[in-house]
């Protein structure tokens, strides 16, 4: 009748062929791994709707960086059984949630009152994982490159076939990571490469001579993944100048999704800096229209992005072109309140200095003044900078530990909804793993 209450018990079932439910478990059991906080019940029901499994329960296994998920389950005796639940959760849930072995059983183990005895699970053997899943590094480049990665990354091993952002890498570590091949190889490394190679086996080969920062990775459009039949989403950089935050974007985003980064021009190539947003803007959607000719378009920004990206938006729609999107990450109107004033101050390099990863080195301090040289003329025409008002939808994604921004600051600033959507953590964290896949 509408009117009755209705309750959400966290209880798991599915339907019989006969039309009845049979009870699953609960959906409210969670785990955390490396960061991304698992609803193994999640993936439990995924499990369930293949045909060969009967029953299924997904457990965490190991301590801190070593802990994995594994999946239990009931079924008959079927070659590659690790293979087809592998490929079948996969294509519905993200890769950190894909257990990495799966066990099949017999019956699962209860206690005497009927539920399950976690103690007597056995320990996954090696017809329980995807054979190809690891593959032990080859060359000496690469077993240097694997030992970094384990390094930074805290994992156990690392394979040929291990990708290095779905193993917790973002763009901090990506720089930390090159600057350790610089120190262990004598050699830099093309972070270009990298978001486009981002295995060990397809990186490895393509670690570069000369000790310099790669210049393409500083370019006003950087293609963080091109391929994809979708339209692209455009991220813009924040107050640093830098489109990195994005790189690990990808790995929660359909798989046909393009990304590129738009990033300040006078980081890579002496360039004359923007006289104000409004310039930055239309700079931007000529590198947009280079990509995409016409709209609609998908436009995402953190920080300081986020004001680019809505300037970028109001100037597509007196153009005559549709926006799709129109997203934000922490972004505020008023510079006050947008940018901590630590972050950009010239006199106080921590900040900049922890972005970028850069170490004590001439190149390093080059590259340091340069970021600085970008960061200070941003904060200066922000500054400058009045919004005009947007016709169209915002959503939102606002870093509730900062609690010095408030959402609402944009209504005035559009005709259309504004979504808002909390994540728990500071707004300097906003492109940590964890909170992208939010």
């Amino acid at each position: 009748d509408g009117k009755s209450r209705m309750y959400k018990t966290g209880d798991l079932v599915r339907y019989l062929p006969d039309g009845n439910l049979i009870y699953v478990g609960r959906n409210d059991h969670q785990v955390k791994i490396r960061g991304y906080r698992i609803e193994l019940g999640e993936i439990e029901a995924r499990l369930y709707e293949h045909s060969i499994v009967r029953e299924a329960v997904v457990v965490a296994i190991g301590d801190g960086s070593s802990k994995r998920l594994v999946a239990y389950i009931v079924a008959d005796p079927t070659e590659d059984l690790a293979h087809t639940l592998r490929s079948h959760v996969s294509s519905k849930l993200p890769e950190y949630m894909v257990p990495v072995a799966f066990v099949r059983l017999d019956s699962l183990p209860l206690t005497p009152n009927g539920k399950l005895d976690h103690r007597a699970l056995p320990e996954p053997d090696i017809n329980s994982f995807v054979s190809q899943e690891y593959e032990v590094p080859q060359s000496e480049i690469e077993c240097i490159l694997a030992s970094i990665w384990s390094d930074i990354l805290k994992v156990d091993r690392v394979g040929r076939h291990d990708n290095f952002f779905i193993l917790g890498g973002h763009s901090l570590l990506a720089v930390k990571m090159i600057n350790q091949i610089r120190s262990r190889l004598g050699t830099s490394a093309s972070l270009h490469a990298l978001f486009e190679y981002p295995t060990l086996a397809e990186f490895a080969p393509r670690i570069l001579q000369g000790g310099v920062i790669d210049k393409s990775a500083l370019d006003v459009l950087l293609p963080l993944k091109p391929q994809g039949s979708r339209p692209p989403l455009f991220c813009v950089h924040p107050g640093v100048g830098l489109g990195w935050s994005y790189i690990a974007l990808s790995k929660y985003l359909h798989s046909e999704q393009p990304i590129y980064a738009l990033q300040a021009r006078g980081m890579g190539k002496s360039a004359p800096l923007a006289a104000s947003i409004e310039d930055m803007a239309l700079d931007y959607i000529d590198q947009v229209r280079s990509v995409q000719p016409q709209g609609p378009y998908h436009l995402l920004g953190w920080s300081l992005g986020g004001a680019i990206a809505q300037c970028m938006a109001v100037q597509l729609e007196r153009m005559g072109e549709g926006i799709a999107l129109l997203a934000m990450m922490d972004t505020l109107p008023e510079i006050s309140m947008l940018l901590h004033k630590h972050q950009l101050d010239m006199d106080e390099d921590e900040y900049i200095v922890k972005y970028l990863g850069i170490e004590d080195s001439l190149e390093g301090k080059i590259f340091l003044h340069q970021a600085q040289h970008v960061a200070k003329n941003n904060r200066d025409i922000f500054n400058r900078y009045s919004p005009s008002v947007y016709s169209g939808d915002m959503i939102f994604f606002w870093a509730t530990h900062s609690n010095h921004l408030d959402p609402r600051s944009w209504a005035p600033f559009t005709l259309g909804t504004l979504e808002v959507h909390e994540v728990e953590c500071k707004h300097e964290d906003m492109d940590k793993a964890e909170n992208l896949a939010v």
